[in-house]
């Protein structure tokens, strides 16, 4: 297991621990990355190893058959979901409260509801937040997805997708212009090894050993970074040219 996450371009490190049972126990940034926003952290878990409290996120985290995590948060800043028969999310909402019948009832002005709904082969197909569609997605033969569309009225736009044997390869917007571009190692395991991503100019992109991005930079600076806490906050250092 990952002991310590450290690099020149994150200004920064996060050193993890763990149980005899090798689960993580806690996770401590350095003092730069707390300044992002990324906080000390402490898990507990219960009988069956799912994650039951967090030192960051306090209140009961509550699970349902199948070990499925139905809630966590507390009162009126409590997550929860629902799941279709497959497991899959169909509802998260964000605040509100519970009542009989009605998990998750919006119970202030505050709380949201994001519904997810899925086609026969179980793919996400369409995301209402408060009931407005937000997203659509269509799919190829193989099950890869082609096209999002997202937003509403003169604001929806349309992303295309385009793939190799090795992983996605450019976005290409509704005017047909190329908005991303991705290279892969050749003959490489699907989405594992990407060699570079262009964006507005070129940029490399790297992966660690366990498939985890690395900064995005280009040839004079980092033009993007991240690092999160397992189910809880990710900070983003926007790159500076």
């Amino acid at each position: 297991h990952i002991q310590r996450q450290a690099g020149p371009d994150i200004q920064g490190s996060t050193d993890y621990r763990y149980d005899r049972l090798d689960r993580l126990i806690q996770a401590s940034p350095s003092l730069s990355l707390q300044e992002l926003g990324l906080p000390h952290e402490h898990y507990s878990y219960d009988a069956v190893h799912n994650r039951s409290a967090s030192a960051h996120q306090p209140g009961p985290w509550q699970y349902a058959s199948g070990n499925r995590l139905t809630q966590w948060g507390q009162q009126q800043q409590a997550t929860r979901y629902q799941y279709n028969h497959s497991g899959h999310i169909t509802q998260k909402t964000q605040g509100g409260t519970n009542t009989p019948g009605n998990p998750g009832s919006p119970g202030n002005p505050n709380a949201s509801t994001t519904s997810y709904h899925y086609d026969a082969a179980q793919r996400l197909v369409h995301i209402e937040q408060n009931g407005q569609t937000i997203a659509r997605y269509h799919y190829d033969p193989k099950g890869r997805r082609i096209a999002k569309t997202t937003g509403q009225g003169a604001q929806q736009t349309t992303t295309w997708y385009v793939y190799a044997e090795e992983g996605l390869i450019a976005e290409i917007n509704e005017q047909g212009q190329t908005q991303k571009s991705y290279g892969w190692e050749p003959d490489s395991p699907w989405g594992t090894k990407i060699l570079w991503q262009a964006d507005h100019g070129p940029t490399t992109a790297a992966a660690t050993p366990i498939q985890t991005p690395r900064p995005t930079t280009t040839s004079t600076a980092t033009t993007w970074a991240r690092r999160k806490l397992p189910r809880t906050k990710t900070a983003t250092r926007p790159g500076r040219k």
